[in-house]
């Protein structure tokens, strides 16, 4: 199996959104609305990475500062997206915790 097939189901796709609204397997449903959370984390942390390096650096990435508008939006993006961030890993680790134990967290990280 190579990476991109590996990669091809991780992230939302239409037939997930098909599954929330018409499937009657509470299963697929769920790992549906797994994928679409999974999907919705990745640009709400690139977001969250790229307004703290435009805050910690703004004079060196002035480019980047420019892209969010002026420095209010910059400061909103990010004092809203780094929370999101923050409780999607809380709620993460504590489910992992619940199904797998530390048997699962140790398995992360090795």
């Amino acid at each position: 199996m190579s990476v991109t097939q590996r990669w091809q189901h991780r992230f939302a796709s239409r037939g997930d959104l098909n599954a929330i609204r018409v499937s009657q397997n509470a299963q697929r449903r769920h790992y549906a609305w797994h994928r679409f959370v999974y999907t919705a984390i990745v640009p709400i942390l690139l977001l969250a990475i790229a307004s703290g390096l435009a805050m910690y650096k703004p004079a060196q990435l002035d480019w980047l500062v420019g892209l969010f508008g002026n420095w209010q939006t910059l400061r909103t993006v990010h004092f809203i997206t780094v929370p999101i961030v923050l409780f999607f890993t809380l709620i993460h680790s504590l489910l992992a915790l619940k199904v797998g134990r530390f048997r699962l967290i140790k398995s992360m990280f090795l």
